[in-house]
């Protein structure tokens, strides 16, 4: 084992260096970041080094600088589309993927709806055979999915004319006032009150579920594929109810074997898969309030209401899934796949990993100013391609 390094810049207090085939293509983006940071205001990527581990079987096994040279995957060639003003986030990513310990991740920013920057890496897990990465491969979004919740719940709103203040419990007949509370529908657009409710411990997203059957007579995903999906031509977004090769693993299992994540293909639950371009266009979609190529999608009274709980959310609170910050408004998953929506730049900024690792003890404060890392590159260099 390698003894932890200490740099004098905070971008750079990292552990260990990666396996020794990595070496210069690693110190070469460490540099290109730097670059970036200095220009762009950025935060650490990583503020803290990892803590010695006293047995290396202990380890996590896919992150990548703790590889033994006999297990370090085989990882085909990157592959990007060059665009010269994009250079600092590509080196960006370039390290975060190895330093969250991710196999596979991908880069796609949107301008005026189009691609402007593409790039993607790796494989769909860290074993011999596995499906490199592809234009079409699928992530499990994980809390982003709750963006795709809170526009099915807008739409059951808008549809039937109903206030979200109503209470919860006017729409779901089969638990008790008791287990539901005083809790509002607004509430569950807002992510506020208990976590579980019922004997069943239903999530928020359960319980909104429920209450779009209830309005629309359609599951969740169902009511998006018709009015949404299918209209839009995605055809890389899935709720996974049976495996297949396009589903990128993740390292999300208690025992850190990559897996994939099968569930029911109600819409509710934690298996939505999306592929990096459809959920660009996605974010695409929230800009142009409903519209696309010119044509409305969703309804205009629909985005009235997203856009309405947005401004009035309290600070942290997210509406319909969407955080709202500083003229931006975004959503990350649990293993780091994220989506920045910057409506005064006309741009869409989405990248894709199957593992958010970095180095050290969790600390929440390290993880948002990594997003914040990511979003301060993404804006500089989208400035870069209008100067």
């Amino acid at each position: 084992m390698h003894a932890a390094v200490h740099y004098a810049s905070p971008l750079d207090r990292e552990t260990v260096g990666p396996h020794p085939c990595f070496a210069r293509r690693h110190a070469r983006a460490k540099r290109n970041v730097r670059r970036a940071a200095s220009f762009a205001g950025t935060v650490p990527l990583l503020v803290r080094a990892r803590r010695k581990r006293p047995d290396a079987r202990k380890r996590r096994v896919n992150a990548g600088c703790y590889f033994f040279k006999e297990d370090w995957p085989k990882m085909p060639t990157t592959d990007y589309a060059r665009n010269e003003a994009f250079t600092p986030l590509l080196s960006y990513m370039e390290q975060l993927h190895r330093t969250a310990g991710a196999t596979a991740s991908a880069l796609i920013v949107l301008q005026k709806g189009s691609t402007i920057a593409q790039w993607k890496s790796g494989a769909h897990h860290h074993k011999s055979g596995a499906r490199p990465i592809a234009s079409d491969s699928l992530f499990n979004v994980y809390s982003v999915r709750k963006t795709y919740i809170g526009l099915a719940l807008a739409i059951a709103l808008a549809e039937n004319d109903i206030d979200p203040d109503n209470p919860v419990s006017r729409f779901i007949s089969d638990m008790t006032e008791d287990e539901l509370g005083s809790l509002s529908v607004k509430d569950l657009a807002l992510k506020r009150g208990p976590k579980h409710f019922g004997e069943k411990r239903l999530e928020k997203e359960g319980l909104i579920g429920k209450i779009v059957f209830a309005l629309t007579g359609r599951t969740i995903a169902r009511l998006l594929t018709e009015t949404v999906l299918d209209p839009l031509g995605f055809a890389e977004t899935s709720w996974a109810a049976v495996p297949h090769e396009r589903l990128v693993c993740d390292y999300t299992s208690q025992d850190r074997y990559p897996s994939v994540r099968i569930e029911s293909d109600e819409g509710h639950e934690r298996n939505l898969y999306v592929s990096a371009r459809d959920l660009a266009r996605w974010g695409q979609l929230h800009i142009e309030n409903g519209f696309a190529d010119g044509r409305p999608i969703v309804s205009e009274k629909t985005f009235e209401l997203i856009n309405e709980l947005k401004r009035t959310a309290p600070a942290g609170k997210p509406a319909f899934g969407w955080h709202s910050e500083d003229g931006l408004f975004q959503v990350t998953g649990y293993t780091g796949c994220h989506v920045t929506v910057l409506p005064s730049l006309h741009a869409v900024g989405v990248r894709m990993l199957n593992n958010w690792d970095l180095p050290g003890p969790f600390v929440r404060e390290d993880y948002d100013n990594e997003i914040r890392a990511f979003n301060n590159i993404l804006i500089h260099c989208l400035k870069q391609t209008s100067l």
